[in-house]
């Protein structure tokens, strides 16, 4: 549970002290940008912390890419 509320307090911070100063530059863009990727990375800090399994996203690259791998190798055999 302190583990918990430690992640939280960080990203509050964190968040606080990025967000305003982009907030005023008046540069909206990159505050919704840094929003989505702060709330991702707090989405799996949570996962991480609960020991939810996260998913590799190597294999989801590797299913991608496998065919056309197989593809060039069959053509320079």
């Amino acid at each position: 549970m302190t583990k918990f509320i430690i992640v939280i307090v960080f990203f509050i911070i964190a968040f606080l002290l990025e967000g305003s100063s982009l907030r005023k530059q008046k540069r909206f863009s990159d505050l919704y940008i840094f929003s989505f990727l702060m709330f991702l990375a707090f989405g799996l800090s949570i996962l991480y912390i609960l020991k939810i399994p996260i998913p590799n996203p190597l294999v989801l690259i590797n299913y991608m890419f496998m065919p056309v791998a197989n593809w060039i190798y069959g053509l320079l055999n």
